[in-house]
This record gives structure tokens, C-alpha cells and sequence, in this order.
């Protein structure tokens, strides 16, 4: 086989193994805030307030806009544009690679240079998280590889496309992201220090053109967004701690021998007759040194005035590292060289050296949705940002159901939500709330208008912190039956999710654990579907209830053999007992009975 052959099955191999690396899992983790910011701009017919808002260029957004129309907005096929971006810049780095080695003398077909930047890349924590995530970073650092690769092709072979190729992606590159400019910037600096005459003037030409390309839209939003604090505060500190931080995140747990390579990755290594140091080519290596230090430095910088600094806004500078990497282990001997990089290949594979963990918003969803009935609102009040919520609520929430942003409405439009919270309250009987913020005058205002709280469940969250889940009801009148201590204020009957909704108060603190039952009978009065748990699932056992406190109660009913319910009229009834030793005794009504019939269900065709 020959040298090009062997290079093409190379390359193969490892964009195979990055697509394996990229599209594993990659639907494992909730979709979260950031995400769900991308997920409510492909739902709007006009983008343009939401972007001005927010805090990023509209290219991204736009594109993924148009990608869901054919692709939807499953997880899967909102991540999948950074999966397939990242994939590519594999495929890039290699062809950048070789350009390298062009300019550095050597033959491409016979450096290891290409294919060891490739797997450097493929392994890269950073990468392989960012592409799990419906942002734009995997395409930004594409853009970065493409736009250098064809800043290196023009400069070596003068050619006008390539000119005009680097052009269309610097300017690409701002209109993804804002930091995407320090690419164009590093490319400029190059150019200064290493062309001369009509080279450098041509290349500062377009890049003072691509830059112009750009002024539209700064002139447009740029004032908004410069006042728009958004994101702010989830930008790293300037600090010792965050280097340390940063040094694991691209030189990993093995930094020291990683760190080496990059620094052995800016000279040439001769063996024989003896062993010597030289500096390779100063294009190639100030290039690569100033790829990772601007975006770096100027960020950092930058953080001092505008909050901006985090390792996946500057991810960019990724493949410049792993090319100085890779280019620090071409100066071993083979045998050495494969040692190496085997090393390498273990310890990422075993390693996990860039992850963010992200909440558990759908499960946080479902503490409620089951239960939501059309007419509810249900009231998200997230300090945080509330996007990756109304992502998975889009899903569940029954048609009717009315969904509110109390976040969004009140920085959106703050005369508009304070003078419309209270008759929006004054519209529906039933409140669900998603809490998790220091803003809580909403309890105040559920209170001022007539809401109890019938519901509180709790799901952990990151860092030990607790997500709170809330249904508030306004209680329709007198209990309909009393059961021993037990109030039964409310019961309603959801036929289409074969479901009774119990709502139970106390004037005692019970003493015991009671069972509540909800039942189905036939016409013959047999009984064909029940539940019998502690109220809420559970979840809140009479035992702890408090007086003057309600407590919702749902009951999910089950066939007796597990087959669905013929179609039909029942009549649907409520029991509460307790266990006396193994024998269960009810609770007798006011008058009496054992039991309470509380209305029909109907069972459709």
C-alpha cells in the first residue's frame, strides 16, 4: 500500500472513531438553559426580538431555525449540527496538517504530523462534550480550521479562491460567535509579522472587507446587546485556580507530558549523528503560538470589563494545540512515537477530563406534568433561565394548558407583568409552579388571590441544591365528605388519563398512615380498576400532615388484570382505611358508609 493510501485508511479510521465518540450518548444529558434558548428560536415566526436579547450573532440561530423545519427538535437532532461540525474539523485538522508539513519541507503522505493532530482532536474532551450540546462552539472552532487552512493554502500558492475562501469565513466566523474574531485577528497579526508587500496588503485588504460584512448587524442590535448582562455570570473568574482549571481541560490529567509535547512542538529533534534542537519554520510556529495566546489572553482581558471568559467560548484554540502536540511527538523515533501516543490514546479513553453535568430539567418537568389539566398554569419562576423547562413542557403539557416565563415576562416587559400577574392569577383555579430562584413574591400573590397550596415535591439538583415543585388550588366550598379526621375538600375525575384528583385536609394531626383508595365500578358493581396508596403517591403520609394544610392527592387507577377498560359507564369512588395489625379497617363517612361515590367515568370507544 502506498504512503497516500495508507494516510486516506488513516484518516478514515479516525473520523469513524471521532463520529463513534460524538454520537455516543449524545442524547443522555437534559437539554439545558443555553440549549433551550437555541430550542425557542426555531419556534418563533421573528427571530429578531429574541436575538436582540440575547447575547451572540444570529447565524447560528438562524441556520438552526431552518435545520429544525427538516430535522425537528428532538435532542438528538438539535445536537447533531455540533456532532457533524466537530466531525468535520477532525477531517480538517487533518488537511491543516498536511499543509503544515508542506511548510515545513516535508512530504505529507509520510509525516505522522496529520493523522496524530487528527486523533489528538477526536480524543478531545472538550470537543466531544461540546458536541453533545445545541450551541454553536463546534462550529465556530470548524470555521476557525477552515478559515486557517486557507489563510496557510493562499499564502503558500497565492491562488485568489483561497483569498477569497479565508474572507467568507472570518466574516462567518463573528457571525456565529462574537469571539470568533480573535481567529481573524491572529490571522492579521501573522500577516503583519510574516508577509510582505502585496501578500500582506491583499490579506489585510479582505480581512478590513470581512469586517465591514459584519458592521450591518452591530449597527442593527449591537447597542442592545452590549447593555444585555446575560451569561455574565457564569464566566470564569481570572484567577490561578481557572489556569488550573483550563490546563486540565486541554492538556488533561497527564498535562505534564502533554504540556512537554506542545512545547517540543516548536522545535525540530535530530538524532543522529547526535542529538540537536533547532527551531522548526517561525511561520509555522508563531502561527500555532499566537492561535492559542490571543483568544486566550484577550479574553481573559476582555473578562475584566464584560464577563465573557469560559473554556468553551474559546475553544477555538483547540486544534491549535493539538497540532503542536502532534507535532512534539513526530520528533520521537517510531517505536517511541507509537509508545506515546498509545499512552495518550488510554488515558483519554479512561479519563474524563471536560464535562459539565447538567440538571435534571426533564425530570424536574415531570414532577407535574402528569397531572396538568387544560386550564392550568403552570408558572416557571428559574433564577437561572428557564428554557430547558418550557423545552421539555412543550412535550408534555396538555393542549389548554397555559405555560408562563414569570423570568422572561417580568425583565421582557416589567410594566406589562407587574400590572398582568394578578387577573392572569385570577383566571384559572388551579396554580403549578416550578420554584428555584430568590424571587418569591409569587407565593405572596398566589396567597392575595385566594390560592392554598396543595402540593410540594422536591428533586435534587447539582451541588446538593433542591429543585421545588408546587400545585395550588382554590378550594370550591364546604368538604364533600369527612372521613374519620380526614377532610375530602375536592375530587375530579380525568377520564382520559383514567386518573381521580383527591384534595384532603385535616382538623386533627392524624396519628396514622391511612390509605386512600380510588375505584371503578362496572354497571354490575364489580370492581374493575382501582389505586390504593398514602396520598400523593406515597409521598406525603397522613402520619406528617399538619392542620389547616391540603394536600393533593392523585390517583392513577390500574384495571385489575392490567388490560385498558372497555368502553363504558362507571361509577368512580373513594375509600380511606388503615391497618389494624393485617387487617384493614375503614374510615366511616358522617353518614356512615364506607365508602363515597363521587361521580361517573365514561370510557370512549
Amino acid at each position: 500500500m502506498s504512503s497516500s493510501s495508507r494516510s486516506l485508511v488513516g484518516i478514515t479510521i479516525l473520523l469513524l472513531f471521532a463520529a463513534f465518540l460524538r454520537l455516543y450518548q449524545i442524547d443522555a444529558q437534559n437539554i439545558w438553559a443555553d440549549e433551550g434558548f437555541t430550542y425557542l428560536i426555531t419556534q418563533q415566526a421573528d427571530v429578531l426580538p429574541m436575538l436582540r436579547a440575547d447575547v451572540h450573532p444570529p447565524l447560528y440561530f438562524l441556520g438552526m431555525k431552518a435545520w429544525a423545519l427538516a430535522a425537528g427538535t428532538s435532542e438528538i437532532a438539535l445536537r447533531l449540527p455540533s456532532a457533524l461540525a466537530s466531525i468535520i474539523t477532525v477531517a480538517l485538522i487533518f488537511l491543516l496538517g498536511r499543509e503544515l508539513v508542506r511548510w515545513h519541507g516535508q512530504n505529507p503522505d509520510v509525516s505522522p504530523i496529520p493523522l496524530l493532530a487528527a486523533l489528538l482532536l477526536a480524543l478531545s474532551d472538550l470537543e466531544i462534550d461540546l458536541s453533545h450540546e445545541a450551541r454553536m462552539y463546534t462550529i465556530q472552532t470548524a470555521l476557525a480550521t477552515l478559515s486557517v487552512l486557507a489563510y496557510f493554502r493562499w499564502a503558500r500558492a497565492a491562488r485568489t479562491s483561497d483569498l477569497w475562501i479565508l474572507g467568507g469565513i472570518a466574516a462567518l466566523l463573528v457571525y456565529i460567535n462574537y469571539l470568533g474574531v480573535w481567529i481573524p485577528l491572529v490571522i492579521g497579526l501573522h500577516a503583519l509579522l510574516c508577509l510582505r508587500g502585496r501578500q500582506r496588503s491583499a490579506l489585510l485588504g479582505m480581512l478590513t472587507l470581512s469586517a465591514l460584512t459584519v458592521l450591518p448587524w452591530l449597527l442593527l442590535v449591537g447597542r442592545d446587546q452590549l447593555g444585555n448582562g446575560t451569561g455574565a455570570d457564569r464566566a470564569d473568574s481570572n484567577s490561578l485556580d481557572t489556569l488550573r482549571v483550563y490546563r486540565d481541560n486541554w492538556f488533561g490529567q497527564q498535562w505534564p507530558l502533554m504540556i512537554g509535547l506542545f512545547g517540543l512542538g516548536t522545535v525540530f529533534v535530530e538524532y543522529l549523528p547526535s542529538v540537536r534542537i533547532r527551531l522548526r519554520p517561525y511561520r509555522v510556529t508563531v502561527f500555532l503560538l499566537l492561535w492559542v495566546l490571543v483568544p486566550l489572553v484577550l479574553t481573559i482581558l476582555a473578562n475584566y470589563w464584560i464577563p465573557v471568559l469560559a473554556a468553551h467560548r474559546i475553544s477555538q484554540i483547540t486544534p491549535a494545540i493539538c497540532l503542536l502536540v502532534a507535532i512534539g511527538l513526530s520528533n520521537f523515533p517510531p517505536p517511541s512515537r507509537v509508545f506515546l501516543a498509545a499512552v495518550i490514546l488510554v488515558s483519554a479513553l479512561t479519563s474524563v477530563d471536560f464535562y459539565r453535568i447538567k440538571g435534571p430539567w426533564q425530570e424536574y418537568t415531570q414532577t407535574i406534568t402528569p397531572f396538568v389539566q387544560p386550564g392550568d398554569l403552570v408558572l416557571m419562576e428559574i433564577g437561572g433561565g428557564d428554557t430547558m423547562l418550557e423545552y421539555y413542557f412543550d412535550r408534555r403539557l396538555p393542549v389548554g394548558a397555559e405555560l408562563v416565563s414569570m423570568k422572561r415576562w417580568r425583565e421582557g416587559t416589567p410594566d406589562d407583568f407587574y400590572a398582568g400577574i394578578l387577573p392572569l392569577l385570577e383566571t384559572h383555579n388551579t396554580v403549578w409552579l416550578l420554584h428555584w430562584s430568590s424571587e418569591t413574591a409569587v407565593f405572596d400573590w398566589l396567597s392575595e388571590t385566594g390560592y392554598v397550596q396543595t402540593m410540594r415535591r422536591e428533586t435534587l439538583h447539582i451541588q446538593d441544591s433542591r429543585l421545588d415543585s408546587y400545585r395550588f388550588d382554590r378550594i370550591p366550598g364546604p368538604p364533600l365528605a369527612e372521613f374519620g379526621e380526614l377532610q375530602l375538600e375536592m375530587a375530579e375525575i380525568v377520564p382520559d388519563k383514567l386518573r381521580i384528583d383527591l384534595l384532603w385536609a385535616t382538623d386533627v394531626e392524624p396519628a396514622v398512615d391511612f390509605v386512600t383508595s380510588a375505584f371503578l365500578l362496572n354497571a354490575q358493581g364489580v370492581l374493575v380498576a382501582q389505586l390504593d396508596t398514602q396520598p400523593m403517591l406515597n409521598q406525603r403520609p397522613t402520619s406528617g400532615w399538619s392542620i389547616g394544610r391540603h394536600y393533593y392527592d392523585p390517583k392513577l387507577l390500574v384495571s385489575s388484570n392490567g388490560d385498558p377498560l372497555p368502553p363504558g359507564v362507571y361509577q368512580a369512588g373513594v375509600v380511606v382505611y388503615y391497618f389494624v395489625g393485617s387487617e384493614p379497617q375503614r374510615l366511616l363517612t358522617e353518614d356512615g358508609v364506607d365508602s363515597l361515590i363521587i361521580g361517573t367515568l365514561t370510557v370512549e370507544p
